[in-house]
């Protein structure tokens, strides 16, 4: 017996939102890509770990459950992803592991949504 090959071929490119093959293809709401709950663990571990003052801290952590919610949303929302990010960002100032991970997550929101 022949196999079928569901898979696609062909010259060009495909730009779609969704994309199904094969006879039991499914379209899964809400997949986060392991890339981004890789960087807000980061994140989170950054946030944790950060030394200034307890306010500023506490902002962070809020912006960054903020940012994990969004991402967990059916269709998150680009501008206040984005927005968030900067917040935590411009909070911890030159905390590098802090800016690091937000600035891997900026790249990724930019690339993937």
């Amino acid at each position: 017996m022949a196999e079928t090959n569901y898979g696609i071929s062909g010259v060009g490119s495909v730009s779609a939102h969704n994309l199904v093959v094969g006879p039991q293809g499914s379209i899964v709401e809400n997949a986060v890509p392991a890339a981004f709950q890789d960087q807000l663990e980061q994140l989170r571990a950054a946030v944790t770990a950060f030394n200034g003052d307890a306010e500023t801290k506490d902002r962070m952590a809020a912006a960054t459950e903020d940012v994990a919610g969004e991402l967990a949303a059916p269709k998150p929302d680009k501008p206040k992803l984005l927005e968030r990010l900067t917040a935590i960002s411009q909070a911890a100032g030159s905390v590098g592991a802090v800016t690091t991970a937000v600035t891997a997550l900026i790249s990724l929101v930019g690339v993937l949504l």
